[in-house]
């Protein structure tokens, strides 16, 4: 393989050299310059997987309302929307940078989504090529899932080199690292116990506290009413809100209400819980589900919310401004604590954080209130956001997110900061 550089009609008297055998080019390039005849073969992705996001155009817009928004959400293709952001997915699942040997191609055709799927070792020693054929309902769910699997099997049966799971489990790119976690006091310990293992200095900070609702027999009224199949959905926006629906008994609501889910982590709760997720939005978050909504037969449905303390009314209003009557009842009782320890307020000021693990969107909010001015000394830090909901919490205050976790779990949240580090040898954080 050799380098080559210049405009197409360059490389194509580079073709005809006795340096290249040949070369490859876009077919779209050459259709447009009208060389077509110039085109000896096309690869087709059974054979040649092209890399994430190949041929399509974002464009970036204030957010609404501002009328560019409105213009370009008009241009936008929801299918190609959809396909770009499973292969981004499955690139984020390896996690793959610009040089890894990663292909992904999705198409989406209605309900059904294919998706071409390769990995390889970095020196070209070995390749894996898989073709998956998934449900547009949950396609975002079910592509982690397939990296993952991809990276045990070739990691297992292959010499693969560069970022598979077999080479990041032999070292320790988190070695001397300063991590600052995040959430409340449970999940705190849980992270800890998963970073000390990997040589990472460990700074806990409980930034909330997650108590039972204050409205237990609204909630548990609500409950009974779902289990008659009086609702049609039960909307949960949180996994926190998982508790309560075991505590009441999901052997009672399986099979007698719908359950929407706004993201990947409150689905998998709700999963382990042994319930099922009948829909979960493209875009994860509180507008997004409500959009997944209006693409139904919303006549006559009624939705429970389970909500907690501290959220914000878009999901109820949204569904209530599509036609549905919508019953919002408190789950849980989130409340941010009050202070910052001094010893993590100075290694914060001293610059000595390398990454940050925002647990929740709440968390997100919470720390950088306590932090205050000092939210500033973390600008060489990494960002960590466990899952899509905290990753969109994070841009909305205006953070950096360098990483997000595809699993919203300890584990996941170490495999995906070790995967970035390991990218990123013998760098001091993120101040690279």
């Amino acid at each position: 393989m050799i380098d080559l550089r210049g405009n197409i009609d360059t490389r194509l008297r580079k073709a005809e050299s006795f340096e290249y055998d040949a070369v490859i080019l876009a077919a779209a390039g050459l259709a447009r310059m009208g060389w077509q005849d110039r085109i000896v073969e096309y690869l087709p992705f059974e054979r040649f997987v092209p890399s994430p996001g190949q041929g399509a155009l974002a464009v970036e817009t204030r957010a609404d309302p501002d009328p560019a928004y409105a213009i370009a959400r008009a241009l936008d293709s929801p299918d190609v929307s959809l396909a770009v952001r499973l292969e981004r997915e499955f690139l984020r699942s390896m996690g793959g940078g610009c040089t890894t040997p990663i292909g992904a191609h999705v198409d989406v055709a209605g309900d059904v989504v294919t998706l071409w799927a390769m990995m390889a070792a970095d020196d070209g020693s070995s390749m894996r090529q898989q073709i998956f054929t998934l449900a547009r309902a949950t396609a975002l769910i079910d592509v982690p899932d397939i990296a993952s699997r991809m990276m045990k099997e070739v990691g297992r049966n292959q010499d693969v080199t560069g970022r598979t799971g077999a080479n990041l489990n032999n070292a320790r790119p988190l070695a001397g690292k300063h991590v600052l976690v995040t959430g409340t006091g449970r999940f705190v310990e849980l992270l800890g116990a998963a970073f000390r293992p990997e040589g990472a200095d460990v700074l806990d900070v409980p930034t909330l506290d997650i108590l039972p609702s204050s409205t237990a027999t609204e909630l548990n009224e609500a409950l009974e009413q779902a289990a008659e199949g009086r609702f049609n959905w039960l909307v949960v926006t949180s996994q926190q809100t998982v508790p309560a629906l075991t505590a009441f008994g999901v052997d009672r609501l399986r099979g007698q209400v719908r359950i929407a889910a706004v993201g990947t982590s409150t689905a998998t709760a709700i999963r382990a819980a042994d319930l099922p997720v009948d829909l979960m939005p493209e875009v994860q978050t509180g507008p997004g589900l409500v959009e997944a909504f209006q693409t139904l037969d919303l006549t006559g449905s009624a939705a429970l919310c389970l909500l907690g303390s501290t959220a914000s009314e878009t999901v109820p209003f949204g569904l209530r401004a599509s036609g549905m009557t919508v019953t919002r009842v408190e789950s849980y009782q989130s409340r941010p604590l009050a202070g910052i320890p001094d010893n993590v307020r100075e290694a914060v000021r001293s610059g000595r954080i390398d990454f940050v693990v925002f647990a929740s969107p709440l968390t997100v909010t919470t720390l950088t209130e306590l932090l205050g001015a000092d939210l500033a000394a973390l600008s060489g830090a990494c960002l960590v956001a466990m899952g899509a909901t905290t990753h969109h919490a994070m841009e909305h205050a205006g953070l950096p997110v360098h990483v997000v976790a595809q699993e919203p779990t300890p584990e996941g949240i170490v495999m995906a900061s070790r995967t970035y580090f390991a990218e990123r040898p013998g760098i001091e954080g993120h101040r690279a």
